[in-house]
């Protein structure tokens, strides 16, 4: 049985609907002008806050920008610093330092996007150190303002296609640069690979006790600079990070990423030419990184005021290294390089290392990081100052050439996210050992001790 419909409800439903849809635009248009009102009173405030902030010339981070407005500016960099302790195992000292691993610095850089594909930009880069880690020794008078240096790194531009790679020109990164400091512990604040020799690199080392005249000079040999007769070369000079930080003027270029692979190539001031090829990827949730390189320079640099005389043939380098880093927060890997000379005499410089660490998230802070390093290096140094090869003997290189150095350390370093800042401390072992050209036998067949250098530093980087 069907139910007639009223004829009251058939009359008012089109002019409900009607009304319905009538207060529908009513509010949508009173929500439209809320919004502008509400947009208008926050940019009221903007001004006011401008006027207010410009009165004061307390500019705000965000107000800075480009004065061309086609390129994007960027403005980033950190302070490294730390109190550091340095003991020779003869005197000992407190020092205040600039870490130089990570040494304070400003970034400036500038970028542009022609297309999706292809961006233009460029990049300074300076450092600003005030007694840097890698410089300052034991009794050395280092409160003075002329100890603050204000340096250049990277003055480069560049040109980058996601199809072609990059091209960069002028002071920056060589090819090779690095390629034997790959280090996934997260404790690259402190030592980083390879790099080892800036952590006390400035203390010399204090040679055993010896009786009087027991050793004897080299005729045309370097016996290693010093301000006594018992101090000898410096932690820096005997550990020298090969295939390690090389920025020079060059140009250098690098191809896209295929499958985690990249190759680079560069062409440096004094016909400094390197190649490299490294690698990033993850294998069943572990990080994987790897590097080789090879450079070849040709000449040596000039010793202080030698002009035009003739130099030393320069050297060849080659090295890289590998690190793991496992998803339960372990990591491990290692690095070897050599360094040959072009010097007649001269034994091949070599060094390696292996590291290991383990990163958690201990506090809601962020990771805590730990490693341990030990390291091995021969015949690194490379200061001797005899420049012309006629006149080298057959004693010239004979300590250079036993040289053996061993460092071995320890790091944390506690990350505060929130404050993009690193917490850090962190204790290295130096060993010197040389076979001396000598006079007394006994000395030259058990070879020369130094005493160790013990260095700890402890310190914070905070990132802007």
């Amino acid at each position: 049985m069907l139910i007639p419909m009223r004829a009251t409800e058939a009359r008012t439903t089109p002019a409900n609907d009607s009304r319905h849809h009538e207060i529908q635009t009513l509010k949508q248009q009173i929500a439209a002008l809320t919004e502008k009102v509400n947009a208008l009173q926050k940019r009221e405030a903007e001004i006011h806050y401008k006027e207010k902030v410009t009165k004061t010339e307390q500019a705000p981070i965000n107000m800075i920008q480009s004065g061309n407005d086609k390129a994007k500016l960027t403005i980033s960099g950190w302070v490294n610093r730390g109190m550091a302790y340095y003991d020779n195992s003869r005197n000992s000292e407190w020092k205040h330092v600039d870490v130089n691993e990570y040494s304070s610095r400003l970034n400036i850089g500038a970028e542009a996007n022609v297309s999706p594909s292809f961006r233009v930009g460029s990049t300074i880069q300076m450092e600003v150190k005030s007694n840097s880690s890698s410089a300052v020794d034991i009794g050395q008078d280092d409160n003075q303002s002329a100890n603050v240096s204000f340096t250049k790194r990277i003055i480069e531009v560049y040109v980058d296609h996601a199809k072609f790679g990059k091209l960069s020109v002028g002071q920056g990164k060589t090819a090779s640069d690095q390629v034997a400091d790959l280090d996934l512990t997260d404790t690259n604040v402190l030592s980083e690979g390879a790099d080892l020799g800036s952590f006390a690199g400035g203390v010399r080392f204090i040679k055993g006790n010896l009786p009087q005249g027991a050793l004897a000079p080299i005729p045309g040999a370097t016996q290693g600079g010093s301000d006594s007769p018992d101090r000898d070369r410096t932690a820096g000079s005997v550990w020298q990070d090969v295939m390690g930080g090389r920025r020079l003027d060059r140009v250098r270029y690098d191809t896209p990423v295929f499958y985690g692979v990249t190759l680079s190539a560069s062409h440096a001031t004094r016909d400094v030419s390197e190649y490299a090829v490294r690698y990033a990827g993850e294998w069943w949730n572990t990080k994987v990184v790897g590097a080789f390189g090879y450079a070849n320079v040709p000449y040596s640099a000039y010793p202080s005021g030698s002009g035009t005389q003739t130099v030393r043939k320069g050297t060849r380098q080659y090295g890289g290294s590998a690190f793991l880093l496992f998803p339960i927060g372990f990591s491990v890997g290692g690095s070897g390089a050599a360094k040959v000379y072009g010097d007649p005499g001269r034994k091949t410089g070599t060094l390696w290392t292996v590291k290991a660490g383990y990163q958690h998230k201990f506090f809601d802070w962020g990771n805590t990081c730990f490693a341990v390093t030990y390291g091995e290096g021969q015949a690194l140094y490379d200061g001797t100052s005899t420049t012309n090869p006629s006149r080298y003997t057959p004693t010239t290189f004979l300590e250079d050439n036993s040289e053996k150095i061993k460092v071995y350390g320890a790091y944390v370093v506690q990350n505060i996210d929130k404050a993009a800042t690193e917490i850090f401390a962190g204790v290295q072992n130096h060993e010197l050992r040389r076979n001396p050209y000598g006079q007394m036998p006994f000395i030259q067949a058990n070879g020369y001790g130094f005493k160790r250098i013990l260095a700890l530093i402890f310190g914070a980087r905070v990132k802007f």
